[in-house]
C-alpha cells in the first residue's frame, strides 16, 4: 500500500509540473533552429508591428549574427551597436539583447530598440528568417 501512495504522489507531482507555464514559451507555430543556420548577415525586407507597416525605420539597416553569439546592428555597412543573441527552448527562441537599446532607446533610430527582445521563430530558410513576439513581426532577407 505505501509503494501506491508513493507512486500516486509522484503521478501527482509530475502531472502539477506539466501544467506549469512558462511566460516565455515559444509562440505556437515556432520550429527548432540550428546556431549555424543563423550565423550571417541579414536585411529587414518587412517590419511590422500589429497592422502598422514600419520596415522604413529600418532603412540601410543590417542585423549580423556572428560566431560566439555576437549580434551587430550595421547602418550602411558600418558598425553601429552590438549586443548579444541566443537560441533557446531547442532552438524555437532567439533572444537578443542590445544594451545601449535599452528602455526602447531611440537615439540610433526609430524603432531599431525593436530589435532587442524575445523572439518566436515561425520560419527560417536559407534566404529568409521571420520572427515574431505578439503583434511585432520581422521578416528578415540573408545578405549574399
Amino acid at each position: 500500500m505505501k509503494t501506491v501512495k508513493v507512486i500516486f504522489t509522484i503521478f501527482c507531482c509530475s502531472l502539477m509540473l506539466a501544467g506549469c507555464n512558462d511566460d516565455d514559451a515559444a509562440p505556437q507555430g515556432s520550429i527548432s533552429v540550428e546556431e549555424s543556420a543563423m550565423l550571417g548577415t541579414w536585411s529587414v525586407a518587412r517590419y511590422s508591428d500589429g497592422p502598422e507597416n514600419e520596415t522604413s525605420s529600418f532603412s540601410n539597416i543590417t542585423f549580423g549574427f556572428e560566431e560566439a553569439n555576437l549580434f551587430l546592428i550595421l547602418k550602411d555597412n558600418e558598425a553601429l551597436l552590438t549586443g548579444t543573441w541566443t537560441l533557446r527552448d531547442q532552438g524555437r527562441m532567439l533572444d537578443i539583447t542590445v544594451p545601449d537599446l535599452a528602455g526602447e532607446n531611440e537615439a540610433f533610430g526609430e524603432d531599431l530598440y525593436e530589435i532587442s527582445d524575445n523572439w518566436g521563430i515561425p520560419f527560417l530558410s536559407e534566404m529568409e528568417l521571420h520572427l515574431i513576439d505578439g503583434q511585432e513581426r520581422f521578416e528578415l532577407e540573408r545578405v549574399p
